[in-house]
């Protein structure tokens, strides 16, 4: 029996379970974002090449046979592997009994090229590099197409915070974040490298704190400030929702004398340094 499978936007979502749990905005679009936050690992392991109008000289590439794109791809991860140094390692070819991984796992690759638009040889050394990072010092073939998913998504992030608009902003809410959360529960998430699928969410928290024009430390707290009632703390999704911007306006309203104060004495006194 067939396993039918859904791939939806957040809005598309939010819709839909507005429209069937009869949950205002604000819930519907909170509830669906825990849904594809949770739901991440269950994932298909390939999806369907998209069709798109106007494809470029680059898509032509991806038209090699299967065959040569399997021999090119194992060549780029055993060149990849040698450069992080890993030990007792060979390239794989037809005869060998690892070839109907790679083949599989080709195929995988090749459409993230597709996806993203990248050559051919680009595309799987962007693609390895990332699954040998996360298989770290446990690599192993047969896992390579069960983070396929999870490699999209992190090249997705690695795209998203290239082109953040508020890096320095981005930053600071991150590592507030973190001292709040290592105070408040003895955790962090301090390697925005390593948490690359967490940092992703401070990209989009930083809008919102721009909107509201407070400060990291100010948003941040608001944040917990709710969650810490509850016993518990904000997931970084959370950090950017309808409800995420209530929690700023209530914690405004609330601290208004305080806030205003400390705008008021934000006074540039740079001209101090001129004096003697």
């Amino acid at each position: 029996m067939r396993d039918p499978s859904l791939h939806i936007k957040l809005s598309d979502l939010t819709k839909v379970l507005a429209d069937i749990c009869q949950y205002s905005k604000e819930e519907a679009e909170e509830l669906a974002s825990e849904i594809l936050f949770r739901g991440k690992k269950y994932s298909p392991t390939s999806r369907k090449i998209l069709s798109q109008a106007g494809k470029t000289s680059k898509t032509t590439k991806l038209l090699q046979s299967s065959t040569e794109n399997a021999m090119l791809f194992s060549k780029i991860l055993y060149m990849t592997r040698t450069t992080m140094k890993h030990r007792g390692i060979s390239m794989i070819n037809q005869t060998m009994k690892e070839w109907p991984f790679i083949k599989e796992s080709t195929e995988l690759a090749v459409n993230f090229c597709n996806d993203f638009q990248l050559e051919i040889d680009k595309g799987f050394k962007v693609y390895l590099g990332i699954a040998l990072k996360k298989m770290a010092n446990k690599v192993s073939l047969n896992r390579l197409a069960s983070l396929h998913q999870s490699i999209i998504d992190t090249y997705e992030a690695e795209i998203e915070v290239k082109n953040d608009p508020n890096t320095e902003l981005t930053k600071e809410l991150f590592d507030e974040f973190n001292d709040k959360l290592d105070r408040s529960m003895g955790l962090n998430y301090r390697d925005h490298a390593k948490y690359l699928d967490k940092y992703i969410h401070f990209v989009k928290a930083a809008a919102l704190c721009r909107e509201y024009n407070i400060s990291p430390k100010h948003f941040i707290n608001s944040q917990f400030e709710f969650f810490e009632g509850l016993s518990t703390y904000p997931e970084p999704y959370q950090l950017y929702t309808d409800k995420a911007g209530d929690r700023v306006k209530k914690y405004i309203f609330k601290n208004k004398d305080q806030l205003s104060k400390a705008k008021t004495q934000s006074v540039d006194l740079t001209f101090l340094k001129k004096v003697k």
